[in-house]
């Protein structure tokens, strides 16, 4: 993974140079790659280019990445919510996978400079608080808010954190007497969602004690 992995960088840090060699390596090697950054702040422009690239914000040293018609229309139909987050201004962060990267060379003020790219195979986008922190959805974005501005200590799950089925929004740390305790943001009234919050609330009350 080391060697197929680029991360977001700013311009002139040491992550930059990191990834300029990963991805010539991986060109040499014939290796996919590996990319995390973040959407760009959204603006009109930002999403035209969603037309054909996917708009990145610190994506200093990635190569050129070439978005094709069919992953566009799976990432617009999957991660529908995510884009709209980020259209209202939340951050949004994005891992892709993209084919070997190629170079090719292009003529600029008399020199032949290096031009690396890629097409993407496939991508993923997440909704993050201003602290990095995953939102599954605007209410747990409020809780989140709120939390940090009370300075609570607390732990947001993921679902590859553990098997179990039930995991709750927030898991508090600083509750006096106990090690932790769950917090969960119970939003609709349908018949199924309340079903489940029926079996959410059973399992708190067996792993964290009735009433907790």
């Amino acid at each position: 993974m080391q060697q197929s992995l680029m991360l977001m960088a700013m311009k002139d840090s040491p992550q930059v140079a990191q990834n300029r060699q990963v991805a010539k390596d991986a060109g040499s090697g014939s290796r996919r790659l590996i990319l995390i950054s973040q959407l760009a702040a959204w603006s009109d422009a930002a999403d035209a280019r969603l037309q054909s690239t996917l708009s990145l914000g610190l994506f200093a040293g990635f190569p050129v990445l070439q978005l094709p018609e069919d992953v566009r229309v799976r990432l617009m139909h999957s991660f529908s919510r995510e884009l709209g987050d980020w259209r209202r201004g939340a951050r949004i962060m994005v891992i892709c996978e993209t084919e070997v990267p190629e170079t090719v060379f292009i003529r600029r003020d008399g020199q032949n400079l290096p031009r690396s790219s890629c097409r993407i195979i496939d991508a993923a986008l997440m909704t993050v608080s201003p602290r990095y922190i995953p939102l599954d959805s605007r209410y747990e974005g409020m809780v989140e808010a709120r939390l940090w501005e009370e300075k609570r200590a607390f732990i947001k799950p993921l679902r590859y954190d553990g098997e179990e089925n039930v995991f709750p929004d927030f898991v508090l740390t600083d509750v006096a007497g106990a090690e932790a305790l769950p917090m969960e943001v119970f939003g609709m009234n349908t018949p199924d969602y309340l079903q489940r919050k029926q079996v959410k609330t059973v399992a708190y009350d067996r792993e964290y004690g009735p009433g907790r």
